[in-house]
């Protein structure tokens, strides 16, 4: 579970694991009822923290991003 996200393991189609989906996964994998605050910090004192995912541009041309940022920089300077 730690590898995978929860889309891969057919429970919802985000890309990343929160405490709600945790709950549920838990519950019913191992038959375990815990409460999401309960759950988070036991992930903490694991020492596994959240992170938010990020959007990367997987196609995405430097070059354009390059021109972009400089035609942006005009604009604000006007």
């Amino acid at each position: 579970m730690l590898t995978t996200t929860p889309a891969e393991l057919g429970w919802d189609v985000a890309s990343a694991w929160n405490t709600k989906l945790l709950q549920s996964y838990v519950a019913k994998q191992f038959g375990v009822s815990i409460s999401r605050e309960a759950l988070r910090k036991l992930l903490h004192r694991k020492g596994l923290s959240w992170t938010r995912p990020t959007y990367t541009l997987a196609k995405g041309n430097l070059d354009e991003q390059k021109q972009f940022e400089k035609q942006m920089d005009l604009i604000k300077k006007t």
